[in-house]
C-alpha cells in the first residue's frame, strides 16, 4: 500500500508539473507575430459576412491565453480541490509520501511568481519588459484567486480554515517578493503592475481581520 501510495503521489506531482509548463510559461502557446497574422479576419462581402464588418478584425490573443490560465488556476486551486487534498493527508500513514496542501499552493506560487522571487537587473524596457503581458495577467489572476480563498465565508468547515490561512500566508510571501522586484528599476508595465499587486495584498489584509458589524 505504501509503494502504491509513493507511486501515485508522484504521478500526482508530475501531473501538476505539466499542467503548469504548459499554460504558465508563454513558450507553451507559441505564439509569433506571423501566426497573430493568420489568425486576423477575412472579410467576404456576401451578405452574411457583411454582419460581422464591424466587429474586431484582431484576434483577442491575451483573453485567450489568460482564459486558459484562469481555468488551470481553477482546477488547481478551488476550495473543494483545496480541502480534498488537505483532508487526504490524513489517509496516509505519517511515514508514507503524499501530496500535501502546503505543497499544491507554493508550487503554484513558484511557478507564477518565478521573475519575482529572485528578480534579475537588467535593461528593461516597454519592448523587453521584465514580466511578459501573459505572465502579469497570470500572476493578477494568481492573487486574486488567493484573495478570495482567504476571504472564505464558510467558518464552519476546519479545512477551509486551513485553506484561508495559507492562502493569506502566500499573499504575505507574495508582497515581500514583489518588493524586492520592485527595486531593480522594471519597465513601467512591469512597474505599476507590481505596484497594483502590492496594493490588493494590503487592502485585501485589511479585510482579513475586519471584525463584521
Amino acid at each position: 500500500v505504501r509503494r502504491a501510495m509513493a507511486e501515485l503521489t508522484e504521478r500526482q506531482r508530475e501531473a501538476i508539473e505539466l499542467i503548469l509548463e504548459n499554460s504558465f510559461e508563454d513558450d507553451a502557446y507559441g505564439i509569433t507575430p506571423e501566426l497573430l497574422r493568420h489568425l486576423s479576419r477575412d472579410y467576404w462581402w456576401d451578405p452574411e459576412a457583411r454582419r460581422g464588418i464591424a466587429a474586431d478584425p484582431n484576434y483577442p490573443i491575451n483573453d485567450f491565453v489568460g482564459g486558459v490560465q484562469a481555468t488551470v488556476l481553477t482546477l488547481l486551486m478551488n476550495p473543494t480541490k483545496l480541502r480534498r487534498v488537505y483532508d487526504n493527508e490524513f489517509r496516509a500513514d505519517d511515514s508514507a509520501d503524499a501530496l500535501t496542501l502546503v505543497e499544491l499552493v507554493t508550487t503554484v506560487t513558484d511557478a507564477a511568481w518565478r521573475e519575482c522571487a529572485q528578480p534579475k537587473k537588467g535593461k528593461y524596457t516597454a519592448r523587453s519588459p521584465m514580466i511578459s503581458g501573459f505572465r502579469r495577467n497570470l500572476q493578477q489572476e494568481h492573487v486574486q484567486r488567493l484573495v478570495d480563498l482567504a476571504l472564505l465565508k464558510n467558518a464552519r468547515s476546519a479545512s477551509l480554515r486551513t485553506v484561508g490561512t495559507l492562502a493569506a500566508h502566500e499573499l504575505r510571501r507574495i508582497d515581500t517578493m514583489v518588493a524586492s522586484a520592485a527595486k531593480v528599476k522594471p519597465d513601467p508595465y512591469t512597474e505599476a503592475h507590481l505596484a497594483d499587486i502590492q496594493s490588493r495584498i494590503a487592502k485585501a489584509q485589511e479585510a482579513f481581520y475586519t471584525i463584521p458589524q
